[in-house]
Order: structure tokens, then C-alpha cells, then sequence
């Protein structure tokens, strides 16, 4: 064997030897690194812990950037992943639940059920009257898209025709 050869397998058993010899403290400083906090959802969100109908887990874990919220409500479980993430899915839920009273309504189910009439109507006439309803198709597109597009007008509670 040659002198490198020789040199490079003796710094190799050196080193090998080394790592054995001083393994655990190498280990244990590995040991030394803190692990991520667990904050409160009081400390961090302490005016929405719970509402109507969610409840915000007490635990928040971190990953040391990022949190962790648990929102357990009567639409499933959301995770939020900020401060602000979790006030947007408690909004949702707020939303969900608005959502769902309107569509218990009396007005809702007559809406509902108008609607119904309506499409009715409109597949009754693509039966009785097929290339006319084709042909209105285009028209009624073009105003959907020009109601669209006008926004709506200040002191007018029905834009657009």
C-alpha cells in the first residue's frame, strides 16, 4: 500500500474510533435543541375560544413558525394555521350557520319552490318550443353578463332587466 493510502485508512479508523468513543455526547447534544412550544388558545385568540356552535381546543401545538388550531364545530373540525387563519374559519362557521336559518325560512322555501316553478317552465318550453328556448339561450347570456358587468346602481334594488 501506499503512504496516502495508509494515511487516509488511519484518519478513517481515527475518526471511526473518535465517533464510538464520544457517540452518546454526540447524541445528547443533539438532545440540546428546544422543542416547539404548546401555546394556550386563550393566550392567543381569548375572545373566540368558543361560540354558538364551534369550539376552539385549548392546546395550540407549534412547530416552532406555525400553529396549530383545532376548531371542533357542528360542520366538522377546521385546523387554522394562524391567529388570523383561525378567525377566518370561525367567520365560516359564523356564515355556515347564518346559511343554514335563512334556508329554514318561509321566504327561502318559497323561493325555492318559485325557482322550481321557473326551471319548470323553461323545460317545459324546451320541449314544446325547442329552437326558440335555443335560441333565446345566447340573449339571456348576454344580459346575465351585461348585469354583471353594470354592478349595481345606487338607489336601484334590482339592476339590470
Amino acid at each position: 500500500m501506499r503512504n496516502s493510502e495508509k494515511s487516509l485508512k488511519l484518519l478513517t479508523l481515527s475518526l471511526a474510533a473518535w465517533f464510538l468513543a464520544s457517540g452518546p455526547s454526540v447524541l445528547a447534544a443533539d438532545q440540546g435543541f428546544e422543542t416547539p412550544p404548546t401555546l394556550k388558545a386563550a393566550d392567543v385568540l381569548p375572545a373566540m375560544l368558543a361560540g354558538k356552535r364551534y369550539k376552539v381546543e385549548e392546546q395550540v401545538p407549534t412547530d416552532g413558525f406555525l400553529m396549530k388550531f383545532t376548531i371542533r364545530s357542528d360542520f366538522g373540525t377546521f385546523i387554522a394555521r394562524s391567529p388570523e387563519m383561525a378567525e377566518v374559519r370561525i367567520k365560516e362557521i359564523d356564515a355556515l350557520d347564518r346559511l343554514e336559518q335563512v334556508s329554514k325560512t318561509d321566504a327561502f322555501m318559497e323561493g325555492l319552490k318559485a325557482s322550481g316553478r321557473e326551471f319548470g317552465k323553461q323545460v317545459g318550453n324546451l320541449i314544446d318550443e325547442p329552437v326558440e328556448t335555443i335560441k333565446s339561450v345566447p340573449a339571456g347570456v348576454g344580459r346575465f353578463f351585461d348585469r354583471v358587468a353594470g354592478g349595481p346602481k345606487p338607489g336601484i334594488r334590482n339592476w339590470g332587466t
